[in-house]
C-alpha cells in the first residue's frame, strides 16, 4: 500500500477530517473512480465529499497526490530531482533553487495599472501561449456570481489571458481542470499557488497523462489563503450585502497611494446594488494580518516561494519600490528555457528587468518567512493534530516559551473564530457585532506581542 495508506481510508479521513484541506481539488480530478467532488463547506472552504462510484482501499491515489497527506517527500527532494541539473542553479534554504533573480513589470501602462503588481505573471502566460509553448494555460479567473467570485480557467487565447489579470482572495480549486487535462490531447501552463503546485506535481508523477501533458508550472508566492467569508467580510465592511455580493476585485490600484494600499472593488451580482471600495489601510490589511478566515492548513506549510514552480512571482514589497502604485514584480526563474522568454520580453521592449539580489527577494518576503519557519517550528511542537497526521516539515519542531505559545493559541483562536462569529453575525448587527465580538480577543493579541517585542528589543 505504500506510506499514504498508514493510517486513514482516503483523504477525507486523514487530511479533511483534521481541518488540513487546502482545498485544491487534485484529489478530486485524478480519483478513478469518480468517488470525489470539491464542495464548499459551511465556512465558504473547498472539501473533497464523497459521491459515489466507489472508493477501493486498494486505491489511495488521493493521499498520494495530497500536499498534506502524510508520507511522500517534501518539496527539497521534489525540487532537487527537477532542478539540480539546471547548470548555473543556486540554492537557498529560504527560497529553494533559482537560477536568476529580477524585478520589472511590464511596459504597457494599462495592462501595469490593471495587474495586482507589475503584470509580469499575466504576460508571461501569454506569451506561452503565443510562443506556443503550451496550447492552453490554467489561470484564475473573475466568474461573478453570487457564491462563486472566480474559478480556474483554461484558455488558448493570449488576450483572453491579458483580460484574467488581478489577484483573488478566494478560494478555487482544479478538479474539473484535472479531469480536462486527462482527456484532451494539448499541452498546458498552470499558474497557481505553492501548495497546488505541489499536488499537480505529485499527480504528474502517478497520473500518465498529467505527466506527458503538464509543460510549465508558474508559481506565486505565498501567507497563506482564506474562506470565501473573507470576500464577504470585504464586502460588509465597506457597507455592502455580502449576501448580494457578485463581481469583485481584490488589488485596485489608485494613483497617490502607495503600492501596497490597494483597494476592494464590488458590485452584486444582480446589478442592483451600488458599487464599493475599502483600502488595504481601512481594515482589509488588518483582516489578513490577524488571519480572519484563514484555512487551517497554511499553518503548516513550509514553502513560501513555489519552490516546484519554474518561476514564481511576487509583490515587491520593498522600500524602493513602495512609493510607485503602479507596482513591480519580483521573481525567481528556475529553468534556462524560462529565463530566455523574459530576455526576449525586454528585447522585444515589452518588459523591464533588472536583477536583483536574492537578499532582497528573501527579504521582501519577511513577514511570511517569520510565519513559516520560525512560527511553524513551535507550531510543530505544540499541534495536536499534525502530531497525530504524523506530518514531517522542512522545519524542525521548537519548544515555544509561554508568551510564544499564548501568542500562537490566541492566533489560532482568533481564526476559527472569525468564522464562526460573522456567520453568527448575520441577522444579528452584521459587522458590528463581529468587531464587537472579536475585539477583546485582538487586544489580547495586541498586548501578547507588545511583550514579546520588547523582551526581544532587551536582548
Amino acid at each position: 500500500m505504500g506510506p499514504f495508506r498508514k493510517h486513514g481510508f482516503s483523504v477525507i479521513e486523514e487530511v479533511v477530517s483534521r481541518d488540513l484541506c487546502v482545498g485544491c481539488g487534485v484529489c478530486a480530478g485524478v480519483c478513478p473512480n469518480n468517488a470525489l467532488r470539491m464542495r464548499f463547506n459551511r465556512y465558504g472552504e473547498y472539501n473533497p465529499v464523497y459521491v459515489g462510484g466507489g472508493c477501493p482501499r486498494s486505491c489511495g491515489l488521493c493521499l498520494e497526490v495530497c500536499p498534506f497527506s502524510a508520507g511522500g517527500d517534501n518539496e527539497d527532494t521534489m525540487a532537487k530531482a527537477i532542478y539540480a541539473h539546471e547548470d548555473g542553479i543556486s540554492h537557498r534554504c529560504e527560497t529553494g533553487y533559482f537560477l536568476s533573480s529580477y524585478a520589472g513589470y511590464v511596459i504597457d501602462e494599462e495592462g501595469r495599472w490593471n495587474s495586482a503588481s507589475g503584470g509580469l505573471a499575466t504576460w508571461f502566460l501569454a506569451e506561452l501561449l503565443k510562443g506556443k509553448v503550451v496550447d492552453r494555460v490554467i489561470c484564475v479567473a473573475p466568474e461573478g456570481k453570487a457564491g462563486l467570485l472566480c474559478k480556474f480557467v483554461s484558455l488558448d487565447d493570449p488576450e483572453d489571458v491579458l483580460g484574467s489579470r488581478g489577484s483573488f482572495y478566494y478560494p478555487v480549486e482544479l478538479s474539473s481542470i484535472i479531469e480536462e487535462i486527462k482527456i484532451m490531447g494539448l499541452n498546458y501552463g498552470i499558474v497557481a499557488l505553492p501548495c497546488y503546485l505541489k499536488a499537480v506535481r505529485m499527480a504528474m508523477k502517478r497520473v500518465p497523462e498529467m505527466g506527458r501533458k503538464v509543460k510549465v508550472l508558474a508559481g506565486l508566492t505565498c501567507g497563506h489563503n482564506v474562506s470565501a467569508l473573507f470576500a464577504e467580510y470585504l464586502c460588509a465592511l465597506s457597507g455592502g450585502d455580502p449576501e448580494k455580493l457578485g463581481l469583485a476585485r481584490f488589488r485596485a490600484k489608485e494613483k497617490g497611494r502607495s503600492a501596497n494600499d490597494f483597494a476592494f472593488l464590488y458590485e452584486s451580482a444582480n446589478g442592483k446594488q451600488s458599487a464599493g471600495r475599502i483600502h488595504r489601510s481601512e481594515g482589509m490589511g488588518e483582516a489578513w494580518a490577524r488571519g480572519y478566515f484563514k484555512l487551517n492548513a497554511c499553518n503548516y506549510c513550509d514553502d513560501v516561494f513555489a519552490e516546484l514552480s519554474d518561476v514564481v512571482f511576487m509583490d515587491a514589497w520593498l522600500e524602493r519600490y513602495m512609493t510607485d502604485p503602479r507596482g513591480h514584480n519580483l521573481l525567481l526563474v528556475r529553468k534556462k528555457e524560462i529565463d530566455a522568454i523574459f530576455r526576449k520580453g525586454v528585447e522585444k521592449g515589452d518588459i523591464f528587468l533588472q536583477t536583483v539580489a536574492i537578499d532582497d527577494v528573501v527579504g521582501s518576503q519577511v513577514a511570511v518567512l517569520t510565519d513559516k519557519r520560525e512560527k511553524l517550528a513551535r507550531r510543530l511542537a505544540s499541534g495536536k493534530a499534525v502530531k497525530r497526521h504524523q506530518i514531517e516539515k522542512r522545519v524542525e519542531p521548537v519548544d515555544a516559551k509561554w508568551l510564544e505559545m499564548m501568542q500562537l493559541r490566541l492566533e489560532g483562536i482568533i481564526t476559527s473564530r472569525s468564522k464562526k462569529v460573522f456567520l453568527k453575525g448575520k441577522g444579528r448587527g452584521g459587522i458590528d457585532y463581529f468587531k464587537r465580538k472579536m475585539s477583546p480577543l485582538i487586544f489580547l493579541l495586541k498586548a501578547i506581542n507588545y511583550l514579546l517585542l520588547k523582551i526581544e528589543k532587551g536582548k
